[in-house]
């Protein structure tokens, strides 16, 4: 046995026996997706553990102290099942060590954006967007929209207090035609 885990609180204990213990979940993903994988993990004691998707990884240099962020970007590129594999490996923890392993996070930005996933895009600036892309649901992030009218129409109150000109002004900034009115 590689390692033992559980799970409680929402956070997975996992005591590494050997440097190939793996906490890890299985997922089928969609060739040509874009995905975001996150979690926090802390150890025992210092070292590094491997943040999986895909056929790479990341060293996540851990400590005791405190929860480490890791997130990737990821392409699915495979169309087995199962090709995405949610892993958190052990590197160097020396055997016997427990690392915690929390917030775990995986979302299909192609289906999160509706295929508008803007160019360059990175875990960072998904982090950064998040919160409000959750809030703003309307938000597309992939379009720029521009707009014209004919017109503003303001309703409520009034916009002018006093005289407003109207009129027609030529190419060298000379007013042609005028009209006065009194708002």
């Amino acid at each position: 046995v590689y390692c033992t885990f559980s799970i409680s609180n929402n956070v997975a204990t996992v005591v590494a026996n050997s440097t190939n213990c793996q906490f890890y979940q299985n997922h089928t993903g969609i060739q040509g997706h874009l995905y975001y994988q996150s979690f926090d993990v802390r150890a025992s004691q210092n070292g590094i553990v491997l943040n999986r998707i895909g056929p790479s990884s990341t060293q996540v240099v851990v400590n005791s102290s405190y929860y480490v962020h890791s997130s990737r970007i990821y392409t699915c590129t495979d169309t087995s099942v199962n090709n995405l594999e949610f892993n958190v490996q052990n590197y160097n923890l020396p055997s016997g060590s427990t690392y915690y392993v929390k917030n775990t996070r995986r979302i299909d930005l192609t289906l999160f954006f509706n295929g508008n996933i803007p160019e360059g895009y990175t875990a960072e600036d998904f982090e950064r967007d998040y919160g409000y892309l959750l809030a703003n649901p309307e938000y597309n992030a992939g379009t720029i929209i521009n707009n014209s009218a004919e017109g503003l129409e303001t309703v409520g109150f009034n916009l002018f207090d006093d005289e407003l000109t109207l009129g027609t002004i030529d190419s060298n900034g000379q007013q042609v035609t005028s009209t006065t009115n009194l708002c």
